[in-house]
């Protein structure tokens, strides 16, 4: 009985010091073989459009970046002609967007707080240029505060 109540204790105490890192903004995704995420992201909405752009920066230069004509929680289609769109900036200068010919892709907001102004969804992706082919899957992303201009 006081072996059990001694390892009951050790457990709440280990459990106590554990440290718990809770990210309050992510934007990353799979592209192609390579995963990538952001170290620095930000967002900005527009009044005026209605849009919001979510900005990621990731080491070695890469930038991914979406813009969702946001109406709310729901799909957001991206592709040739599509007002939404996603951009890819790679390490060697490359640049993708879903506003290619043959792109195709959906952004989906999974729940939107005006108030508190979070944001939080899920996005994939292909993009095909005239050299190349751009497959992003699994992409998240949660941005707890957007700057919100006219």
């Amino acid at each position: 009985m006081k072996k059990s109540i001694l390892l009951l204790l050790v457990a709440v105490l280990f459990m106590s010091c554990e440290k718990v890192q809770v990210s309050s903004r992510t934007l990353q995704a799979n592209l192609n073989d390579s995963f990538f995420r952001a170290y620095s992201v930000s967002a900005q909405a527009s009044n005026q459009d209605q849009m919001i752009a979510i900005l990621g920066r990731g080491g070695n230069l890469e930038k991914l970046e979406l813009y969702i004509e946001c109406r709310g929680e729901g799909v957001y289609e991206v592709g040739e002609n599509e007002v939404n769109y996603a951009t890819f900036k790679s390490t060697d200068g490359l640049f993708y967007t879903t506003n290619s010919q043959g792109s195709s892709g959906a952004i989906t907001v999974t729940s939107q707080d005006k108030v508190g102004q979070e944001i939080t969804g899920e996005f994939e992706f292909t993009v095909i240029t005239a050299t190349d082919t751009l497959n992003v899957s699994g992409g998240r992303f949660y941005v707890d505060f957007y700057e919100i201009t006219d």
